[in-house]
């Protein structure tokens, strides 16, 4: 097994995708908290976009963003397969996880935005506009999960850790925004992720 080193804040929801991945493949690495806020951002050695999260394989291979780290991590490890191998099958999941991802990356324009000093009304056409993609992207999850337990076929697979990530991130920044109440599905289905030791142990934090 490779030696992999982990570069990402707590708080990120990417990085935090990658830590349940690594969780549920039972893979060891080494975390480094590290922000690519400030001046010293020390991920840019890895990453010439100076975005979290990156690993690093054996002190070498640097490996970014979080989705194609994810699929390295399906490489190490046959159990649990996150990904089907080919087809549609394997595009339905990879199109589950860019909804997930795609919620959080609202969000946290959402909440770059509320941290700026602008233009007030400017600022709240911004924060406008990602809050209704965060808000449309959780009702089609809801829609489309339905009464199954997971989000494709009937086994755990990289969308579920997408969507959980997505669930997570937005209760932990926008609680104003009751998913849980608005949509009883997501809900139960957000309680069965969280039994699960990999998302229970990755909660996100300041």
């Amino acid at each position: 097994m490779p030696q992999i080193q982990l570069l990402g804040g707590f708080a990120s929801p990417f990085t935090r995708k990658v830590r349940i991945a690594f969780a549920e493949k039972n893979i060891p690495f080494e975390h480094v908290k590290a922000s690519a806020a400030g001046e010293e951002n020390p991920v840019v050695p890895h990453n010439p976009l100076g975005k979290i999260p990156v690993i690093v394989v054996d002190g070498k291979k640097a490996i970014y963003d979080s989705s194609v780290i994810v699929e390295y991590i399906d490489t190490l490890s046959s159990s649990p397969m996150l990904f089907p191998p080919v087809g549609m099958d394997r595009v339905e999941v990879k199109r589950w996880e860019s909804l997930g991802d795609g919620i959080c990356d609202a969000g946290v324009a959402f909440m770059g935005e509320k941290r700026r000093e602008l233009d007030a009304k400017l600022s709240k056409e911004v924060m406008d506009r990602q809050f209704n993609k965060v808000r449309r992207g959780i009702e089609t999850a809801a829609r489309e999960l339905g009464d199954r337990e997971f989000c494709f076929g009937k086994g755990f697979t990289a969308a579920d850790i997408a969507i959980g990530m997505a669930l997570g991130y937005i209760a932990f920044r926008l609680p104003e925004y009751e998913w849980g109440n608005l949509f009883p599905n997501l809900k139960a289905y957000n309680e069965r992720l969280l039994k699960r030791p990999a998302f229970s142990s990755t909660m996100p934090k300041d």
